[in-house]
């Protein structure tokens, strides 16, 4: 049995991920067991093959952080007496942020001499985004590393940064396997008109999207600064997301020096998993303008969906997007260039219809459930013999 200890799942908008590689690994025939947090619904949805164990409880939201913290041991507690009551043979960690809460997990299921296997998704913490790593983050990144049996990354290009980041931690004990964050209950086959009258957006318009948690890394003060370039469009920037340790008023003192203010819309509120999929069929483009990336389902679901995708010339992407074939990449940072990418788009609408399909297809093949449950499932094999 594989343990899938994802503590975040419901709470940050993993679960599509979650149950996503649990059923892909199921399918080829392993029992799994996901442990995650008291805010994941999405099985209740549909019937998986995975058990679910909600075993981290009430460890979001405003309680002192002290409350939230025994909480979350509580759940690492209960994750690892079920996972060795049903004889769980690894325990596969996905790891966002190099912080102490993580590394206790690691350590206790190491402690047990359970093989270890983690999913570094993000390199580098993002809430500090330009600060030099603090030396416990850098320890604790360190020695959790160290205790596991196998990484596993989404690309090459994440592949070279943990190399360069934690050089002791054997070559041929990474392995890459594509992330398969798709929709695959809440697919709509509405129509872009029904779509726009159902979020009460414009008709008349040209809709850009930008959607995805609002944080530093993710560009929106490089895709505001582009809108100067359409002032004699007739478009609507509609941005969908959380604020995440990130100066909301900032991006709108932006757009008011600018005078975009009636240009862009802002939908910070929680926006439902059955509501996700309208937004991508009201849209005409999907943009990702970000400034540094380790993987993206926002790519992988704009895609899915079958929307143009502008995105920016970030090594992740470039693995992923053919530009003028499946998206259209920029130079990232560089707002004139974002503003010509989106332009051709929007004004070639048999050029944008044939990337999308493209992009459909590329989805299907190249991140499919099979392929992703086969790969994980050699890897897990390659580890149980180290």
């Amino acid at each position: 049995m594989v343990s899938i200890i994802e503590p975040v799942g419901g709470h940050g908008g993993n679960e599509f991920y979650d149950f996503g590689l649990c059923e892909a690994i199921a399918e080829q025939g392993l029992k799994v067991t996901l442990y995650t947090c008291d805010e994941t619904n999405l099985d209740l949805c549909f019937e998986p093959k995975t058990r679910v164990i909600k075993a981290f409880k009430q460890i979001y939201g405003k309680s002192l952080a002290i409350q939230r913290g025994l909480r979350y041991a509580l759940g690492i507690a209960i994750s690892l007496v079920d996972s060795k009551r049903n004889k769980s043979q690894l325990a596969h960690f996905h790891i966002y942020h190099f912080a102490l809460r993580e590394w206790l997990a690691v350590f206790c299921f190491w402690l047990t001499r359970t093989r270890v296997v983690i999913t570094i998704h993000d390199i580098e913490s993002f809430d500090r985004y330009g600060e030099k790593e603090g030396v416990v983050s850098g320890i604790l990144s360190k020695t959790m590393v160290l205790m596991a049996t196998g990484v596993i990354v989404h690309n090459e290009f994440a592949k070279s940064k943990v190399l360069e980041k934690f050089s002791k931690f054997p070559l041929d004990r990474i392995d890459v396997v594509p992330s398969g964050d798709l929709d695959f209950i809440y697919k709509t086959s509405i129509s872009k008109e029904e779509a726009r009258a159902n979020l009460i957006l414009p008709q008349e318009k040209q809709v850009i999207l930008f959607f995805g948690q609002i944080k530093k890394v993710k560009g929106i003060d490089i895709l505001i600064e582009s809108l100067k370039y359409f002032k004699d469009e007739s478009v609507k920037l509609v941005i969908v997301g959380k604020v995440w340790k990130d100066d909301l008023e900032s991006y709108k003192l932006q757009a008011q020096a600018l005078h975009l203010e009636e240009m862009i819309e802002w939908r910070t509120a929680y926006v439902s998993n059955e509501t996700v999929p309208s937004y991508f069929k009201a849209a005409d483009v999907v943009v990702l303008p970000y400034k540094i990336i380790y993987n993206s389902s926002v790519l992988l679901r704009s895609m899915d969906y079958g929307v143009p995708v502008v995105a920016s010339d970030l090594p992740v992407f470039g693995e992923i997007i053919d530009s003028g074939v499946n998206a259209m990449l920029f130079t990232s940072e560089n707002p004139k260039s974002l503003s010509e990418a989106i332009l051709t788009v929007l004004h070639n609408k048999e050029f944008a219809s044939s990337m999308a399909l493209n992009a459909a297809g590329y989805i299907h093949s190249a991140h499919s459930r099979q392929l992703i449950g086969e790969r994980m499932v050699a890897a897990y094999k390659k580890y149980e013999s180290i």
